[in-house]
């Protein structure tokens, strides 16, 4: 007998942010998709998500290598120079890659800021907030977390600031 054909019934992977979440008893929506097939902006659009709502976590660095995480919207860019003020160093630098994922043990292509191996500051772009519902990156390529904003100020606490070029 055959088994039957159709699509593959897709399996949430379980990572250490999906355990954060769920402890936390808080609602969120895990969203899958397929990395290796689809380019991010691709599936984005595909999915009907607005790239200014998926929040990319960054890790930093300042100049005595003490870490620390910026979450910043997809479509913005990081102006390093008022990053550094806000953090009150005279410069810091995104971590290397190989560096960011020993660190928070996340690849960085699905760097959660929940979850992280080090506890580290974490900083937000003020704007995040003004959206009512986000995406993170869930902790590996292709996974994210759909949520309230509010979440990142219950959960992890950031310190707000406008850095974004």
């Amino acid at each position: 007998m055959s088994k039957p054909r159709g699509p593959k019934p897709t399996k949430t992977p379980t990572t250490r942010a999906t355990l954060v979440l769920r402890g936390a008893d808080v609602d969120f929506e895990e969203v899958l998709f397929d990395p290796e097939r689809e380019s991010g902006r691709e599936s984005l659009k595909a999915l009907g998500i607005d790239p200014h709502a998926v929040i990319k976590t960054y890790v930093y660095q300042t100049n005595a290598n003490q870490q620390f995480l910026l979450l910043m919207h997809l479509d913005k860019t990081v102006d390093s120079k008022r990053l550094a003020r806000e953090v009150n160093e005279p410069m810091v630098a995104r971590c290397h890659p190989s560096l960011a994922e020993g660190l928070m043990g996340y690849p960085v292509a699905g760097m959660s800021p929940f979850g992280t191996k080090q506890t580290v500051a974490t900083y937000a772009e003020a704007s995040v907030f003004m959206l009512d519902e986000i995406y993170l990156f869930g902790g590996k390529p292709g996974l994210l977390f759909k949520l309230r904003s509010e979440i990142l100020t219950e959960l992890l606490d950031p310190t707000w600031v406008e850095v974004s070029a």
